[in-house]
């Protein structure tokens, strides 16, 4: 499945630099980065009343949301440097992807500005390591993890869905370690890249070290289900 596949290829940049062996032609591959986009959002508001949390505004710099499926949306702003491979499958390099807009919810707790990034120790069975982030003062800490991660990406348009977990995080803010990774919504990433053909040996480096990183994924989760 695609999002296993991408949870297992993460920390490429770093790893890429310490490659030098050789291995055959691969496809015509791209390398992009984003240029516009909006992150749209739904939530279970009845789940979240029911743990303390009631939706009460959004900010009026909030964007129109992908569909009717979601109820908010947020643009993603030029300060993202969130950069990827992409071609019949999906590499991410690093980077974070960063918003404007905030939402506000009961007892004048605010939220918002958020970037969405990636912690390799934030991966177990449900979660891909990659996470929502409030950038505010008020709370200033992940909010959501992100599980079942598909990213889907033709020509120079990219979409990347996902269901939202609560973080450790939001639990402990909402006093029940037992709501955590709790699905309450889902989001949709949609942006426009600045994708760009890249020569054959730097394809290569980063496919070589895709399978360093997917080894030692590999041998990381299994330990953590034995």
């Amino acid at each position: 499945m695609l999002h296993k596949s991408l949870t297992v290829v993460l920390g490429v940049a770093t790893a890429a630099v310490v490659v030098t062996a050789a291995t055959p032609a691969q496809a015509q591959m791209v390398m992009a980065k984003i240029k516009s986009g909006v992150t749209s959002v739904s939530l279970d508001l009845p789940l979240l009343k029911s743990s303390g949390l009631n939706l009460r505004s959004t900010s009026s710099n909030v964007a129109k949301p992908a569909s009717s499926d979601f109820i908010v949306g947020f643009n993603i702003t030029s300060d993202s440097n969130f950069t990827f491979i992409g071609e019949d499958k999906f590499r991410y390099l690093g980077g974070t992807i960063e918003h404007l807009g905030s939402v506000t919810f009961n007892k004048g707790l605010t939220v918002g500005n958020f970037s969405i990034g990636f912690d390799q120790s934030r991966i177990n069975k449900i979660t891909s390591g990659f996470f929502v982030k409030d950038t505010l003062k008020d709370f200033g800490d992940v909010l959501f993890d992100i599980g079942n991660l598909v990213p889907q990406f033709k020509d120079k348009n990219l979409k990347i869905s996902g269901d939202l977990l609560v973080s450790p995080e939001l639990a402990k803010l909402l006093g029940s370690s037992k709501l955590t990774s709790v699905k309450v919504g889902k989001t949709q990433i949609d942006v426009i890249t600045n994708a760009r053909q890249i020569p054959e040996s730097t394809a290569v480096l980063g496919l070589l070290a895709a399978a360093g990183v997917a080894a030692a994924n590999k041998r990381r989760l299994g330990m953590a289900k034995s």
